[in-house]
């Protein structure tokens, strides 16, 4: 996939590492799998400021044609994590959520009234379910 459509000028950059330990295939994707992917290098670009991600480690798996991710992320500027679903009829669900870090850009940290109060321990969730 080379672009996503996103409702807002913004940018993302990084170097993406894919690694498959295993994979038996069943029509339309995979009976079985296990890996995990990597952005190092992660970066959010917008008007408004960058967001440095870092390293962003996800787990995956597949399950009777069930993909599934589940991945963190930490530094100085913002931490989150997420897990992630797609079913074989292409219906998807996300469940993530992120914390502003001591080093979050000033002008981001201006937008965030946008997204509602943080929960208590500070983290702005969001999910987004629908089909591809």
């Amino acid at each position: 996939m080379e672009q996503v459509n996103v409702p807002a000028p913004v940018d993302a950059t990084g170097d993406l590492e894919l690694m498959i330990k295993n994979y038996t295939y069943a029509q339309p994707w995979c009976q079985s799998a296990e890996g995990s992917l990597v952005l190092n290098r992660g970066e959010v670009s917008s008007p408004l400021g960058n967001l440095d991600l870092g390293t962003v480690i996800s787990d995956l798996s597949c399950e009777n044609n069930v993909l599934s991710a589940k991945g963190n992320q930490e530094n100085d500027q913002v931490s989150g994590a997420f897990t992630a679903k797609l079913e074989s009829n292409f219906t998807y669900d996300l469940d993530a959520w992120f914390k502003p870090g001591s080093e979050f850009p000033p002008r981001l940290g201006e937008q965030l009234k946008w997204l509602g109060d943080p929960d208590a321990q500070g983290r702005y969730p969001f999910v987004l379910s629908g089909r591809l």
